[in-house]
């Protein structure tokens, strides 16, 4: 996820050729896009795909933000308090949903709908699924295994999926994994970055068939970076029975590659929110089509992961503070395997990452493996507090001014790095990777 911006995944759905990889970010396999063969991470997206045929009956998004918080209403927080606290606690949920988009930049326009389905039984069944027939695209995991299919290229990934729940992680912390990069994500932090919080009126929303009353909520988030982006308030129309979002916009104002201004609209409505009753073992199934490949990673003709290039030269040396204030540098861990996982709290392929890590810290310590897990640009007391959160135990160092993530070239996080004993980068990866992955790079760093 992009280090700079909560938004992220929204972004990467409207961008489109991350769209794909955005929808795989849960406990799943990497690589998430066949576009730019790497895993789901805030990379920056580019390249362009079809519009598909335009919704006629998209509500309107909230207005631009005038730049000067609203503050926090106390009816309006306690919805988005209570719509979080549910996401969160879902044991499961099957949801059919579209995201309709309008991008505008140089003087044109381009409609997008992207219809999704979104399916999840904790602790690790999903099914994440893109049926747009330009961007098909899905993603499966029965809790042991994990599949990813493109059909555009008839190509599937399968890697073995631990369940999250053997990490010790809570059932918010696998509830935000599953959801991780997916249309509903930002239900489960919608209070993580709030500064504004306001009801703006009721209305009512068709919801298979009935009735629904709905309270229309605007939000406010902090925008790290007011340089590149210009948000809204996210807008989310909440059923307060049920706790749920029944429809949600955004507008989104930034800077285009070339310098051009761009403006996004995304409207995300739900034509189904089942979250109670069980659900088929099929749906968290796959079998692979007749037609199809099975690959170690998605490739198009002629496209290659690429290598950095800082494999196989010396690490940089550099120095920071720990949590508890003090210096510790790089140069001192040689002759281990050291591993640097570069990634922040509010990162969600991060947050589903974070367990793997302190798992492997754990395990392998003593075997001569050195974790340090760089938090990219956060205080040392939001760091704590999400590490005793959870019951976490591992090496941390802050890159509070990011001038060593910059240095790895770590602009998307998480972004993992493998030093060998002689101090030399033996791997350096970017997106959310599977454990065995992980073991596989450390094994390859000279760690037996």
């Amino acid at each position: 996820m992009s280090r700079h911006h909560r938004y992220a995944p929204l972004l990467a759905l409207a961008l489109l050729t991350c769209l794909a990889q955005a929808l795989h970010a849960a406990p799943v396999t990497s690589p998430k896009t066949a576009a730019a063969q790497q895993p789901a991470a805030g990379r920056k997206p580019s390249g362009k795909l079809q519009a598909a045929k335009p919704s006629t009956r998209a509500p309107r998004p909230a207005p631009a933000p005038n730049g000067t918080p609203f503050g926090i209403n106390a009816a309006a927080e306690s919805l988005i308090a209570g719509m979080n606290a549910n996401y969160l606690g879902l044991p499961r949920y099957d949801i059919l949903g579209n995201s309709h988009m309008v991008m505008s930049m140089g003087g044109q326009q381009q409609i997008i709908d992207v219809p999704f389905r979104l399916a999840a039984d904790k602790p690790a069944r999903l099914r994440n699924e893109i049926m747009n027939p330009v961007m098909p695209y899905v993603t499966i995991s029965d809790g042991a295994k994990t599949w990813a299919y493109l059909p555009t290229s008839a190509q599937y990934t399968e890697k073995d999926a631990a369940p999250l729940s053997s990490s010790g992680a809570s059932s918010g912390e696998i509830g935000s994994a599953l959801a991780s990069g997916t249309p509903i994500q930002r239900y489960l932090s919608a209070r993580d970055g709030m500064i504004g919080a306001r009801i703006v009126g009721e209305t009512i929303i068709m919801d298979g068939g009935s009735a629904v009353p709905c309270v229309m909520v605007d939000a406010q988030y902090a925008t790290p970076d007011s340089t590149r982006f210009v948000l809204s308030p996210n807008r989310f129309w909440i059923d307060p029975a049920r706790r749920l979002v029944l429809r949600d916009s955004l507008h989104v104002a930034m800077t285009g590659p070339n310098g051009e201004p761009v403006t996004m609209t995304t409207i995300t409505s739900f034509s189904r929110i089942n979250i109670g009753t069980a659900l088929p073992d099929t749906l968290f199934t796959f079998h692979a089509p007749a037609t199809a490949t099975k690959v170690d990673a998605f490739q198009q003709q002629g496209m290659k992961e690429t290598v950095s290039p800082l494999v196989g030269k010396p690490a940089s040396d550099f120095t920071l503070k720990d949590l508890a204030g003090r210096r510790q540098t790089l140069s001192a861990l040689k002759g281990k395997v050291v591993l640097l996982d570069f990634w922040a709290t509010w990162c969600g392929p991060c947050r589903r990452e974070l367990p793997t890590i302190a798992k492997l810290h754990k395990e392998l310590q003593a075997k001569g493996l050195a974790v340090v897990a760089v938090n990219v640009g956060e205080p040392s007391p939001v760091v704590s507090a999400y590490l005793k959160k959870n019951g976490f135990s591992l090496p941390v160092w802050l890159d509070t001014d990011t001038e060593v993530s910059s240095k790895y070239g770590a602009s998307s996080i998480p972004t993992l790095v493998v030093i060998d004993k002689t101090g030399n980068v033996s791997a350096l990866k970017v997106g959310l990777r599977e454990e065995a992955d992980l073991r596989a790079m450390i094994e390859a760093a000279g760690l037996k």
